[in-house]
Formats: structure tokens, sequence, C-alpha cells
């Protein structure tokens, strides 16, 4: 299992108001399309204003590979697990250090973003010191390396 953080913009796509649990939606690959697989976990980041930016619910891959979808290109199905009753501001993700030097962070462009172990952890342990549910921690073998 390899761990995911998925970005959408709100103008295009409201993550507060479209992360429905329980929902599968197909979300852009421009990025990482021969690595992202079914059982893969996603944690979804929406852009854009600080207000409104950050970590917003997580979801696990379902599709067995990236297919082409529409005019945008590449796709993969997603199942929406956890929607957080308050997203994860970009501030406190930042002063979590969870991300530190992450490309999210220093140059978000794009859909798709890798996240090492390291960071994943550190994310689930923000996401659960937040009083939100975490997503699972993939066993030592199965990590992103």
């Amino acid at each position: 299992m390899k761990t995911w953080i998925f970005q959408g913009k709100p103008e295009r796509y409201s993550l507060a108001e479209k992360l429905i649990e329980g929902e599968r939606e197909t979300w852009l690959v421009s990025r990482f399309k021969d690595e992202i697989t079914k059982g893969d976990i996603v944690l979804f980041w929406s852009s854009g204003r600080q207000a409104v930016r950050g970590l917003y619910g997580w979801g696990e891959v379902t599709q067995d590979a990236v297919q082409y979808f529409d005019d945008w290109g590449y796709g993969i199905e997603v199942l929406y697990k956890v929607k957080f009753d308050e997203h994860i501001g970009v501030n406190q993700v930042r002063g979590s250090g969870a991300l530190e030097g992450n490309v999210l962070l220093t140059m978000p462009i794009g859909t798709n973003f890798k996240l090492s172990p390291q960071e994943y952890k550190r994310l689930c342990s923000l996401i659960e010191s937040s009083g939100e549910t975490p997503p699972p921690i993939p066993d030592e073998e199965q990590d992103n390396g």
C-alpha cells in the first residue's frame, strides 16, 4: 500500500461540499500513473486561499490501475472513507512539520503528491491529535519505498 495526497482546486471541486463518506469519485492522475493502485490510501487536500487550504479527509483507491476517462486525461476511482468535521488547515500542517520539505508546501502544482512513510505517519498523528479519524498505517514492508 502506498500513500498519496490528491489536491483539488476549490473553484473547480470543493472538498468541503463534495467529499461525502461512502461516495466514489474519479480523480485526475497527472503524475505517478504507473504507481497508484487499488488499496492505496489517499489524503485529500484543498489548494486555494489560506482559509480553505488543507486536509479534508481520506479515502482508498478502488481501481487496479489508472484509466483514461475524459478530456482531462487519466484518472482513478477513490472511495471517500472519512470526511473531517473541520479541515486541518495549512498552518497547522506546516506548524506540525509533518510535510517539511514536501513539494505540496513548497511548489503545490499538480494533483498527485507521493508521501514518504515518515510524512504519512506524521500526518496520521496530526489527524489523530486534531480529534479526527486517521487512516490506517501500513506495515513497514509495504511502504512507499
